[in-house]
């Protein structure tokens, strides 16, 4: 997201994945995360579900989580308002490939059961280094996020 707001291409590419979703649930409740940061006019999840409302999607249909300021903090967070919901058929993780694992794995360490569905790619647009920094980053952060859930856990702040 840039400086005023306005959704990049990552940000497009997971709103459009969640979209997708739409022909294969009927009942689906959308839950754009991401917190706001002091150089932006909203927060992440404010400016997908913006995309989402622009798409025709009713603003019912939306929850909002828009205060973690990482994935560890998104995953704790969402699955509060998961855990809060009645069951739902399915959760699905829209973001990119490279990040949906880690994203999976912390949903699951939080009791929540994720399903897979193919997201699009950035890496045409991220470029081969880039692309491939961003896979390499998610192999050190998995195992980094994991032992800090599992410590906030043991701790019972998560």
């Amino acid at each position: 997201m840039s400086a005023d707001g306005t959704p990049g291409g990552a940000m497009r590419r997971r709103v459009g994945a969640a979209l997708q979703l739409a022909d294969e649930f009927s009942n689906l409740i959308y839950l754009p995360t991401g917190g706001i940061f002091p150089d932006r006019p909203c927060s992440e999840a404010e400016a997908m579900r913006n995309l989402l409302i622009e798409a025709g999607i009713d603003s019912q249909r939306i929850l909002l989580e828009s205060k973690s300021k990482n994935t560890l903090q998104n995953s704790i967070n969402t699955a509060a308002i998961i855990h809060n919901m009645p069951a739902p058929d399915a959760v699905i993780v829209c973001s990119d490939n490279y990040h949906v694992p880690r994203s999976r794995i912390l949903l699951h360490l939080m009791g929540i059961s994720t399903t897979y569905r193919p997201m699009p790619s950035g890496r045409q647009a991220a470029g081969w280094i880039r692309w491939a920094y961003f896979w390499c980053r998610e192999a050190i952060a998995i195992p980094i996020y994991v032992i800090m859930l599992l410590i906030l856990k043991a701790s019972r702040k998560a």
